[in-house]
């Protein structure tokens, strides 16, 4: 409505002002969906390890001692973050 009100009124500067408005709020929007992209590849992430960790439970020993090794080092809240035990090194 104020973009009609100033084309109607003449008012160019006003315009190109409205117009400049609208395409930083075009990018604001367009830049909250690469947000939305970055959560939904987290979510992505955490779903894929908890099934990874199912099936390591439902294996063999070794499958079942390295889910345990993964459950007390790896995080998967916030952030995804495995620290690495003193001495031990995985073959």
């Amino acid at each position: 409505m104020q973009m009609e009100t100033a084309q109607a009124a003449g008012e160019p500067e006003e315009v190109a002002r409205l117009e400049g408005e609208m395409e930083a709020l075009k990018s604001a929007l367009k830049g909250a969906g690469a947000a939305d992209t970055g959560e939904r590849a987290f979510d992505n992430v955490r779903k894929a390890l908890r099934v990874v960790l199912e099936q390591l439970r439902s294996g063999g020993p070794e499958e079942q001692a390295f889910a345990e090794h993964l459950r007390t080092h790896l995080s998967i809240g916030f952030e995804c973050l495995y620290t690495q035990p003193q001495g031990r090194i995985w073959d």
